[in-house]
């Protein structure tokens, strides 16, 4: 398929963070950073699927939503989608609330995901992995194209700041990566949250681990 042009905004990633700032709890450096790394995700999950089926409209919600309460702490997969769910069904589209709960909640899967709505969600999973991972893991998307999507955005500080005894760098140009770095080591671990199947996403909408 043909690699599509890096998209550097997008109306309803701009909505969504927007309304969501308040997620940040302060922390605007960590927030212009989170969304330097919801526009390389977006982009590198688009690039491996075919355009269809809203594909860029439901990346853009997932993408944006994927860590958006990862400012409150490390156990937010499920505020996440609930936050997502809030979203969809006030924007009048609930209709897709199953399968981007699915596509959030298998994106800290370290494996290929086989399973329900994996049209969308192995795409932005690999590249949540690829971005993370500061294109070490790129999963099968092409180096030129990661190479492009992270030089196209600021590609550090996406994620809030660590505790005191775990300092991060206060640059927005390394951040993020450096904050995300002991994600990246317990998902080659499993040590990550649990990536529920596709059956599981109702209950991790509930707050439930699935």
């Amino acid at each position: 398929m043909t690699t599509p042009p890096i998209l550097t905004t997008h109306p309803l990633i701009e909505e969504i963070l927007d309304a969501h700032a308040d997620r940040a709890r302060g922390d605007a450096a960590g927030f212009a950073g989170y969304r330097g790394h919801v526009y390389r995700v977006f982009n590198l999950a688009r690039g491996v699927v075919d355009d269809a089926d809203d594909r860029d409209d439901k990346l853009a919600i997932a993408a944006a939503f994927h860590d958006i309460e990862a400012f409150a702490g490390l156990d937010y997969l499920a505020p996440s989608i609930d936050a997502q769910d809030a979203w969809l069904e006030r924007t009048g589209r609930s209709e897709w609330s199953e399968e981007l709960a699915v596509v959030v909640a298998q994106h800290h899967r370290f494996g290929t995901y086989r399973g329900r709505h994996a049209r969308l969600a192995e795409p932005l999973r690999r590249a949540d992995l690829a971005d993370l991972s500061q294109g070490l893991i790129r999963s099968g998307i092409p180096k030129d194209q990661v190479r492009a999507v992270r030089g196209a955005f600021d590609v550090g500080c996406s994620s809030p700041a660590p505790s005191q005894e775990q300092p991060c760098a206060t640059s927005s140009a390394t951040r993020w990566t450096r904050c995300r770095t002991p994600a990246l080591a317990a998902r080659s671990s499993g040590r990550a949250t649990t990536a529920p199947t596709a059956e599981a996403a109702s209950g991790i909408r509930q707050g439930r681990s699935g």
